[in-house]
């Protein structure tokens, strides 16, 4: 957990917190990753434990999968945002990956919160690398 979940946590030692659905508990304690403007696609971030000069690695993933034309609806645009919290450095690159294409460098944008990279398409999966 970040420090604000902690601290949040810490704040409401005495206190019963429900929620109905992941999305309310979500919108409580916050999130440390969030990939925005596009529905379906899940993003699973990997760094060396440990290891404070090792790459963060983001698998994405669409499954906007139309069964009838046996393809992937194609996202454009979306906007990845990794909380200041969970890289504990800051990356001076961003890398996309994706199968078929040649690895783009793609704009990175950082403040004292957050990382903030737009990642102008994709098909059925990709990988971010940021150095």
């Amino acid at each position: 957990m970040n420090s604000e979940q902690e601290a949040y946590l810490a704040h409401a030692a005495n206190q019963l917190l429900t929620w109905s659905t992941a999305e309310a508990l979500i919108a409580t304690v916050g999130h440390d990753i969030k990939l925005a403007g596009a529905d379906n696609l899940t993003v699973l971030p990997r760094i060396l434990p440990g290891n404070q000069v090792s790459a963060l690695i983001c698998h994405l993933l669409n499954s906007n999968y139309d069964a009838q034309s046996d393809s992937y609806h194609k996202q454009r645009n979306m906007e990845l945002t990794i909380g200041a919290d969970m890289l504990g450095r800051v990356y001076q690159s961003a890398t996309l990956f994706a199968p078929g294409q040649a690895p783009v460098v793609i704009e990175r944008r950082a403040s004292d919160r957050a990382s903030a990279i737009t990642i102008p398409d994709m098909d059925m999966w990709a990988i971010l690398k940021l150095e």
